[in-house]
């Protein structure tokens, strides 16, 4: 009995002289912020975004993103969210770097998780040895506002996601915000003080500044590659055309159909915003005179969809050419029914991408032969 004793103490002596692992738990802080851009007579509007469903997932680097150890949560009136783990981290985990994903559902996007916002956060050094209860690692993520009502660090905006309140602020004839009410003093002014009303603060002046903050991940739209059939293909696989037909079912030459493919080549989802959309556009030329100016015709346009990361969709343009032939035989024999066909993404450019030169391409398209023809034929006129 005595050499059990003895044994068991100097186990204990044992733990207390060597060293603990470390143990944490991360807590994630953010912000939530609805934004309505411009609509009509009224100034842009951004407000807290309460009572919505918030959870984050996490991952190391190279692990697997999971949420099973983040509670879902809601924010509060104004907006702010915080998530701590609901296990204890030890080491090495508890001092690793992590990956995290805001997600929020609510029916404006039909119940299902929507990502946010993605940052990567660096791990720490400030906790060591085995605690009881494990101190707490506070890490902020989301956008830093310079100016506004939402000035700070940790505020992601967020539209489609909500209402904004009533109130808003119409735009008056010199372009700044008048309150709704009369009143003489506008609410939205900058200064150190708290204001009442609704803010207009936003961090940019471009009211569709959401895909233009300084995020680490983005966006990189371009286009992917078409399949080899059916009708003819671009030089670069960016491009096919194919000859429709007219009202009475007959084949025509100046009604065609034009098929891109839209590729998110970047590292985070795109979310189409239906007040900003994000537009792809498709113009003609056949040639000086035919138009008037520089010849090329108003821009056919078609809106970019929900795009997942290393995703890519298909778009349809519809597009009519000048030329009065509508039958496919003895209308348009003429070698000269050339035009030039430039599809732009992102042709407004709302989006802030990885790289920004890789959004247009022009070809020439030779109508009678329905093919693809060497730029030297259109540039010819």
């Amino acid at each position: 009995m005595r050499i059990l004793v003895f044994v068991a103490s100097m186990m204990t002596a044992l733990a207390m002289t060597a060293p603990a692992d470390a143990n944490c738990r991360w807590q994630v802080s953010t912000r939530l912020v609805g934004h309505q851009p411009a609509v009509g007579n009224f100034a842009a509007s951004s407000w807290p975004l309460g009572a919505l469903a918030t959870r984050v997932q996490a991952r190391t680097p190279g692990g697997l993103w999971n949420s099973i150890n983040w509670p879902e949560t809601a924010s509060d009136a104004n907006g702010f969210v915080q998530i701590t783990s609901a296990v204890a981290f030890a080491d090495p985990d508890c001092q690793t770097a992590r990956e995290f994903r805001v997600q929020v559902r609510s029916f404006h996007t039909g119940m299902s998780w929507r990502t946010v916002h993605q940052q990567s956060t660096p791990g720490h050094s400030d906790h060591l040895g085995l605690f009881i209860p494990a101190p707490v690692h506070p890490v902020t993520i989301g956008n830093l506002v310079l100016n506004g009502e939402f000035r700070g660090g940790g505020v992601i905006f967020i539209e489609n996601i909500g209402e904004p309140p009533t109130t808003w602020t119409s735009v008056g004839d010199d372009g700044t915000g008048q309150a709704d009410d009369g009143g003489d003093e506008d609410p939205h002014t900058d200064d150190d003080d708290e204001h009442p009303g609704q803010p207009v603060a936003t961090a940019q002046e471009d009211p569709c500044h959401v895909y233009r903050l300084p995020i680490d991940l983005d966006i990189e739209f371009r286009f992917g590659q078409m399949p080899a059939n059916p009708g003819p293909l671009s030089p670069d696989m960016a491009l096919r055309v194919e000859t429709r037909t007219n009202g009475g079912g007959a084949m025509t030459l100046n009604r065609l159909a034009n098929h891109i493919r839209v590729e998110n080549a970047g590292s985070r989802d795109f979310h189409a915003l239906h007040r900003c959309p994000v537009e792809v556009h498709l113009s003609l030329n056949e040639g000086p005179g035919q138009r008037s100016g520089d010849g090329w015709s108003a821009p056919y346009v078609v809106r970019v969809p929900d795009l997942a990361a290393n995703a890519v969709e298909p778009l349809d343009i519809n597009a009519n050419l000048l030329g009065a032939g509508d039958d496919l035989e003895g209308e348009w024999g003429q070698d000269y029914e050339y035009v030039l066909i430039a599809v732009t993404l992102d042709a407004t450019n709302r989006i802030r991408e990885t790289a920004e030169g890789d959004n247009r391409i022009v070809h020439c398209y030779h109508a009678p032969t329905n093919s693809f023809a060497a730029m030297s034929q259109c540039e010819g006129g």
